[in-house]
């Protein structure tokens, strides 16, 4: 894989995991759901589920999320970064 195209994956990659962090700031049920599961397994598998369906990935980061991305700056941190990763994607 020539290095353009291990950039631009990577980039996908890490743009699919920022957009299920913003998805969990726009929506309290995602938390709540986080928070009630008995097992970090149980709560990837309930978010893949509708009505969050999101990816495993999504979901991977989503749990493995700090709580800074919970504050009104980490989530302008999110979009800006997201804006940054679809330029680079092209």
């Amino acid at each position: 894989m020539e290095r353009n195209e291990a950039e631009i994956e990577s980039a996908a990659t890490r743009l699919e995991i920022v957009q299920g962090l913003l998805m969990s700031k726009e929506n309290a049920d995602i938390m709540n759901l986080i928070e009630t599961s008995g097992t970090a397994n149980e709560a990837q598998r309930s978010l893949t589920q509708p009505p969050f369906s999101m990816t495993e990935v999504q979901a991977a980061g989503v749990l493995a999320m700090p709580l800074r991305f919970r504050t009104q700056s980490g989530r302008r941190n999110l979009e800006v970064e997201a804006g940054e990763l679809r330029n680079r994607i092209g």
